[in-house]
């Protein structure tokens, strides 16, 4: 999606130039200022989101979105692990839900295992009980044993993001040329600017 390729890739994103200049979805932080309207958010407070639904992108020092798109992020979590959870774990949850919640003892089949949902629909799948095959391509083996093939299981460690590498944030180009490449196996973070 990033690079316009294959062009067939554009359709519905934009043929000539991409129809939204968003880049990240996923992010977590505190609070700096709200709208006079907003009553459920407050300077301070630690939040994380996934800024899809709000059209928002995450890749930038400060975001500025709606307060419905932030929750409180969970107390013994690191900012750079919620980082890497809202948009995966979600989708790999809304996955595990199709039809009916997966229960202790169903047999679970993840395809595509070993990449950016995966790792999550495995570890919510057996922390519900579920046994769980995770189907690959060969260079993600390693990962999937490692897995041993969400706010609340991720405080209670059921559910531990993968990193693969950090980037600062000036250097994001070159986090998605790591990502393009195809070597990149687990979650890539872009950090914030130090505060000097």
């Amino acid at each position: 999606m990033t690079s316009g390729r294959p062009r067939l890739a554009r359709i519905g994103s934009g043929l000539i130039r991409p129809s939204t200049g968003r880049v990240g979805l996923d992010v977590a932080g505190t609070v700096e200022q709200v709208a006079p309207d907003v009553t459920e958010l407050h300077p301070g407070d630690e939040v994380w989101a996934d800024l899809f639904a709000d059209g928002r992108g995450s890749l930038a020092e400060y975001v500025c979105a709606s307060a419905r798109a932030f929750a409180p992020k969970p107390a013994d979590v690191t900012f750079e692990t919620a980082a890497t959870v809202p948009h995966s774990g979600l989708l790999a949850l809304q996955g595990l839900r199709v039809g009916a919640a997966t229960q202790p003892g169903d047999d679970v089949l993840i395809n595509g295992a070993g990449g950016g949902v995966g790792p999550f629909a495995i570890q919510i799948a057996k922390a519900s009980g579920a046994t769980v095959t995770a189907v690959d391509h060969a260079g993600t083996l390693e990962i999937l044993r490692e897995l041993d093939a969400m706010s609340g299981l991720l405080n209670a460690g059921d559910v531990v993001p993968r990193v693969d590498r950090r980037f600062p944030l000036a250097e994001a180009a070159d986090a998605f040329r790591h990502l393009q490449s195809g070597q990149a196996r687990r979650k890539i973070i872009i950090t914030p600017p130090v505060d000097g």
